[in-house]
C-alpha cells in the first residue's frame, strides 16, 4: 500500500512520448502473445539465459496438456486454447520443467504462484 509519494516530473513532448509508446506496443505484440488468454511468464529466467529460448531449444513450443499449451509466438508462455484448467496448466509446467532438463540440464523455475489445493502438493 503507498500512502504518500513525491514524483519529480519533467515535461515531455506528447508526439514522442506517443512514439515511444507505439515501439513498445510494436515490440511487445512481436515478441508476446496477444488475444487468448494466458499465465503470463511461466518461469524465471536461469542466470545468463532465458528461459523461452531453453524451451523452445528443447522443442516444447506447441506442447500442450488438455487445453493448456505452449505458445508457439513466446515459449515461456502459457496459453488456454479453450477450457484449461489449473490441473492442464500444472501438468503441463510439468512436462516442459522434464523437457528442458533432459535437454539442458537447466532446472527451470517456476514463477507463477499457485493458489489452491492440488492432489498432489502443486508441485510441477
Amino acid at each position: 500500500m503507498v500512502l504518500e509519494a513525491d514524483l519529480d516530473l519533467a515535461p515531455a513532448d506528447p508526439r514522442e512520448c506517443l512514439a515511444r509508446l507505439e515501439e513498445w506496443l510494436r515490440t511487445r505484440n512481436d515478441t508476446q502473445p496477444i488475444g487468448p488468454p494466458s499465465s503470463g511468464c511461466v518461469f524465471r529466467n536461469p542466470g545468463g539465459d532465458h528461459a523461452g529460448r531453453l524451451i523452445d531449444g528443447a522443442g516444447a513450443k506447441g506442447m500442450r496438456a488438455g487445453a493448456a499449451v505452449v505458445s508457439d509466438r513466446h515459449a515461456n508462455y502459457i496459453l488456454n486454447d479453450g477450457g484449461a484448467t489449473a490441473a492442464d496448466v500444472l501438468a503441463l509446467v510439468g512436462q516442459v520443467r522434464t523437457r528442458v532438463r533432459e535437454h539442458s540440464g537447466v532446472d527451470l523455475v517456476p514463477e507463477i504462484k499457485l493458489i489452491g489445493e492440488f492432489e498432489d502438493g502443486g508441485r510441477p
